[in-house]
């Protein structure tokens, strides 16, 4: 993270996202494009657990050979233990500190991290044709709703939605074939290209599970108590 007194001034860099040695795209096509710098993380690392400086530095030196620079995280997961706290809350915070700071040693300053349950963020079409050709992600809601009323079947769920987008989404369900159900579950639950972790139909049920009890308020909470034990607040000076 930023320190909130350093004064030094801030140059733009154009980086790209790349999603590790599984990636496609490889650091000598980010480097083709007229990139400097790469966004990337240690997505073979489980959450919760270390990055140690080792493992940084090893993807450091691999990212240098390509005439490139690891600037920037994206990103360091949270433990889902932490979002929830009913983890071994202690020993996760210490994990991600410690992170922090081997990351700090090695050189990268700028982390990003989520706080959303399980999947982060999602979406419904990981290769949505464009106009011009071009491939793209895609969000849906009423595809996400058919996937979370009707093929999840995830208790409680039609309460989260408005009365038209229950209506499409039976739609949407109804008209899919068995493959296009599949598909779009493992969409939704498979992760993003470089996600920390995978899910099958019956350990995201679980994995839901651990978030009963758990509303938008105390997740709030649970969000705040996380970036007071991990980012020290100092006051700038005036």
């Amino acid at each position: 993270m930023s320190d909130p007194q350093d004064r030094r001034p801030v140059l733009m860099t154009q980086t790209m996202r790349w999603f590790g040695r599984s990636d496609p795209v490889r650091l000598a096509d980010i480097r083709q494009c007229g990139a400097t710098g790469v966004v990337t993380a240690l997505h073979d690392v489980p959450n919760g657990a270390v990055w140690t400086v080792e493992a940084i530095q090893d993807v450091q030196r691999e990212i240098a050979l390509a005439g490139l620079e690891w600037s920037v995280v994206e990103s360091l997961p949270v433990d889902d233990g932490i979002k929830t706290g009913n983890g071994d809350w202690s020993a996760l915070i210490d994990a991600y500190r410690t992170s922090l700071a081997n990351l700090g040693a090695c050189g990268i300053r700028v982390v990003t991290y989520n706080f959303m349950p399980l999947l982060d963020w999602t979406r419904t079409d990981l290769a949505y044709a464009m106009p011009d050709g071009a491939l793209a992600l895609r969000y849906e809601h009423v595809a996400v709703a058919a996937y979370d009323v009707h093929i999840l079947q995830r208790p409680g769920a039609a309460h989260d939605y408005d009365g038209a987008t229950l209506t499409a989404a039976a739609d949407r369900f109804g008209a899919m074939s068995s493959e296009d159900r599949v598909g779009l579950e493992r969409t939704i639950i498979a992760g993003l290209p470089g996600s920390e972790q995978h899910f099958d139909t019956e350990a995201f049920r679980a994995a839901l599970r651990t978030y009963d009890g758990v509303d938008a308020d105390r997740l709030r909470q649970n969000h705040i108590a996380f970036l007071k034990a991990s980012v020290p607040w100092r006051k700038p000076p005036a």
